[in-house]
């Protein structure tokens, strides 16, 4: 699979779909085992829903992150392409932190700056952040707790930190 960040197909039983259409959609992914009736079902919770114009703001950035995290870890970068995405299950938590954030603005300047703070944070505070906010509010119409605060975190408070480069975002 060509479309894919960190996701081995076969090898894992967590992991991250996001689906390039009309919509972009985020699902989490996650074989569930029943050990009473010796079953397992794979689960698929939709987390999100972005419109193509959010989605084309951030998907840059990410990909390039993503990608420089790959080469790091000596793995094969990838790209987003239309149809399905597959990430780990680490990279579908930093992704969704930053998602959550902008679910429900359009505006251009508010997106550039939750991505400027997103990148200021390490990739393991993304991950405990995914993990609060997942916990109380982390299905696709919540908009509550945690998935609200985000959203002020990252869009109302802009920083230099994280590779800004006088307002501009890098790629």
């Amino acid at each position: 699979m060509k479309n894919t960040f960190g996701f081995v197909e076969f090898q894992t039983e967590h992991y991250f779909k996001v689906v390039v259409d009309r919509v972009v959609t985020f699902h989490e992914c996650y074989i569930q085992h029943n050990f009473i009736e010796d079953t397992e079902e794979l689960i698929e919770e939709e987390k999100a829903v972005l419109t193509i114009k959010q989605w084309e703001l951030i998907k840059p950035v990410v990909q390039y992150i993503f990608n420089s995290q790959l080469k790091e870890e000596g793995k094969r970068t990838s790209r987003f392409v239309k149809g399905d995405n597959y990430l780990s299950k680490l990279y579908g938590k930093q992704l969704l932190v930053l998602v959550w954030a902008i679910e429900l603005t359009d505006k251009q300047l508010d997106i550039k700056n939750a991505v400027l703070n997103w990148k200021g944070f390490s990739r393991e505070e993304q991950w405990w952040l995914f993990t609060m906010i997942n916990a109380a509010s982390g299905k696709s119409k919540d908009r509550f707790g945690w998935r609200a605060g985000i959203k002020e975190v990252l869009l109302y408070n802009p920083t230099n930190k994280g590779g800004a480069n006088n307002g501009k975002l890098k790629k």
